[in-house]
């Protein structure tokens, strides 16, 4: 009876020993054994603890700001309260130091995909979008991307380049990856770089994290010395945090499970459990209660353990793929040993589903060897069987991958090597090249050294002869600014006397047409009593009227003061006495607008238009002429227009001397002369007129 009881767990054995001989033969027949100087990682030490930093500064704001980053399963809502629950808790000198970190986690927090990522670095822009991805192939590939752009400014890591906090944040989130994958080597070399990292940093919680996540990965691979040496350092880091502590007491309870040493009531497992429930922190707590699962059903209290299992069930939904699935499976190993087969393979389906074997191979193989032992205790051997069967498969794969790693690694050094090799071949035969071209190379450097000053000598004349053309066109441009600006006045932007004078040349001396001076009446009353800027208003609103009343051809020139000189071509007497009327109307109608109010302004004009003297004088001599008139304007009262009708001169002398005595010849009817009156201006709307006491005339 006793043998027929032990064969079953003989045919287990048999069947293992048979599973692992055709994973060696496998292993033997595909993959070649590596070199061991290549492939073999030493597992790191921890460096003694004087070396490392002890500062505190900023510690409690910095444990906060990556509890938040880490804490990535809670909702949009609690994180973004949260971090701004911190800031505002933050000094000026805290957010000054904590700015990079502040602006990243602004970022990862709010998941806005319209945020501005330009004020953010590269590799740290990466790592946004890392956490926006909406499908893992794409997140993993922002992160190679971020670890590309990161890596090389930590090379070393002492360069003031080196985005130490963020370098460090990539390689955390990295570690996940390699770990689901099997990649240990790899999971050894990401995990000291991070820790080395937060040494330089010298930031305390990271120094705390990346010893404890090594301590868990070296837990987890057996090295239980080590592990414990790592923890004890996280240990001594991580005092005055609570958080810290909790996170700890994380890693201490996976080191106890993994030497088989925990129990339901270790000491640490009560810590995690206690310190997440206090923090409110569910995904710590969701981890600590699939610890103490595993703990109670593996110590034989089945129902026990799916009580616990159904205080969490709530948060469940929230949990990362991998974590559903351990509960799950916890749950199943809880249902074997109580007999409920159906809802235990109901467990394992839910399982496939949430976490699929592609997704995590090493996870997977702990989980079917778990189950292949329990299904054995219980005497379920067909199952058991097949369930060792599949782990075997899965382990296969596992392998596989790590062949892959391997053969991935020595391509890399032998690619390195033949690198190598190809460079210093080609010195050599650079050298030998060298020694035979060298009289070769001599004379082609004297033609290149004559091509080059030629070359020198046409470029420099073709930028001589560049800048001269330049600079003949500034200096043209220059001239006819300047000449354009000694041609106007400044004031009205009318024609200067000079300007009038160079114009009237180029008409010839016997222009046809009419000559006007205009003056502007009791203009040194106007400057004196309202002031020069009233007085520049006045000069510039009457010279736009004056221009307004010309044509196309005419001119329009300042003569000085408050003088305004106007030739208008072929107008007939007739035409000059109207056009003298027009001007007056132009100016005098209405008032001129300046600071103070509405000014009335009235002017004088003397005018002589063509065939006002057969001796057929000059545009000067009528100029001098229509001074005179003007003058007569101003004698009689002002504020009206006088033309030369007729002068009774023979010849240019005649015409000359009757000038000398301009008042007689009027007397004696000699000259002629013909006044204008304004008509009576139409009354204006009721705006305030100043009111300027003139001189008596």
């Amino acid at each position: 009876m006793t043998l027929w009881r032990l064969l079953p767990y003989a045919l287990v054995l048999v069947g293992e020993v048979w599973a692992a001989g055709q994973a060696d033969a496998m292993h033997h027949v595909n993959v070649v054994a590596p070199d061991p100087d290549i492939v073999s990682v030493p597992s790191p030490q921890p460096p003694p603890r004087h070396e490392l930093p002890t500062h505190r500064q900023h510690r409690h704001a910095t444990d906060a700001l990556w509890e938040l980053l880490l804490r990535d399963n809670e909702s949009a809502q609690f994180r973004r309260a949260a971090l701004e629950s911190l800031e505002r808790g933050l000094t000026h000198e805290q957010r000054r130091a904590m700015d990079a970190d502040l602006t990243l986690a602004h970022a990862v927090v709010s998941q806005d995909r319209t945020v501005d990522l330009r004020g953010l670095s590269p590799g740290r822009a990466m790592l946004v979008q890392y956490h926006w991805a909406d499908s893992r192939a794409l997140a993993a590939d922002k992160l190679h991307q971020a670890l590309r752009l990161l890596e090389p400014g930590c090379e070393p890591l002492q360069a003031p380049s080196c985005d130490a906090r963020a370098f460090w944040w990539a390689l955390y989130l990295s570690t996940d990856a390699l770990s689901k994958h099997g990649a240990y080597s790899d999971l050894l070399q990401a995990q000291r770089l991070a820790f080395d990292l937060a040494h330089k940093v010298g930031d305390i919680t990271m120094v705390a994290l990346s010893a404890g996540d090594l301590s868990d990965t070296l837990s987890n691979h057996g090295e239980l010395k080590l592990a414990q040496a790592w923890l004890e350092l996280a240990r001594h880091f991580g005092q005055g945090s609570a958080w810290l502590q909790k996170q700890i007491c994380g890693y201490e309870t996976q080191a106890l499970w993994n030497a088989g040493q925990l129990h339901p009531s270790s000491t640490a497992l009560q810590c995690v459990l206690r310190a997440s429930r206090e923090a409110k922190d569910v995904s710590l707590e969701y981890w600590a209660t699939l610890r103490w699962v595993f703990v109670l059903q593996a110590h034989g209290q089945a129902a026990q353990a799916l009580r616990v299992a159904e205080q969490v069930r709530p948060m469940q939904a929230d949990m990362k793929p991998i974590m559903q699935a351990r509960m799950l499976h916890a749950e199943s190993l809880a249902l074997l040993k109580l007999g409920r087969y159906a809802q235990a393979e109901q467990n394992m389906a839910r399982m496939s589903e949430v976490f699929p074997l592609a997704d995590g191979l090493p996870p997977w193989q702990a989980m079917l060897h778990e189950r292949a032992d329990v299904l054995a205790a219980i005497g379920r051997w067909r199952h058991a069987m097949a369930a060792l069967q599949q782990e075997r498969e899965v382990a296969s794969q596992v392998a596989a991958n790590a062949r892959a790693a391997t053969l991935r690694q020595l391509k890399v050094r032998f690619d390195a090597e033949r690198g190598r090799a190809q460079l210093q071949q080609a010195q050599r035969e650079h050298a030998a090249q060298q020694s035979r071209l060298e009289q070769g190379r001599r004379s082609q450097q004297l033609v290149l050294g004559i091509a080059v000053v030629l070359g020198v000598m046409l470029v420099l004349g073709l930028v001589l002869l560049v800048l001269m053309r330049r600079s003949a066109a500034g200096l043209r441009a220059r001239e006819a600014q300047l000449r354009r600006a000694s041609e106007r006045d400044t004031l009205t932007g009318l024609s200067n006397r000079r300007h009038f004078y160079t114009q009237m040349q180029q008409q010839g001396p016997a222009a046809a047409g009419a000559v006007y001076m205009v003056d502007i009446d009791q203009f040194k009353c106007i400057n004196d009593r309202l002031g020069h800027a009233c007085g520049d208003t006045v000069i510039a609103t009457v010279a736009q009227r004056l221009q307004q009343c010309v044509r196309e051809g005419d001119l329009v020139a300042r003569w000085g003061g408050e003088e305004f000189v106007l030739w208008v071509r072929e107008l007939t007497q007739a035409d000059a006495a109207a056009f003298g009327e027009r001007l007056l109307l132009a100016v005098c109608q209405q008032p001129v607008q300046v600071a103070q109010g509405e000014l009335p302004v009235g002017v004088s004009v003397g005018f002589v238009a063509q065939g006002w003297c057969s001796a057929q004088p000059d545009w000067e001599r009528a100029l001098n002429w229509a001074d005179l008139a003007l003058y007569v304007a101003k004698h009689r009262g002002r504020g009206r227009a006088v033309g030369v009708q007729r002068v009774e001169a023979s010849n240019l002398e005649q015409l000359d001397a009757l000038c000398q005595e301009f008042e007689a010849a009027c007397q004696r009817g000699v000259v002629q002369l013909r006044e204008l009156l304004p008509e009576a201006p139409a009354p204006s709307a009721p705006h305030r007129r100043l009111a300027v006491a003139y001189p008596p005339q």
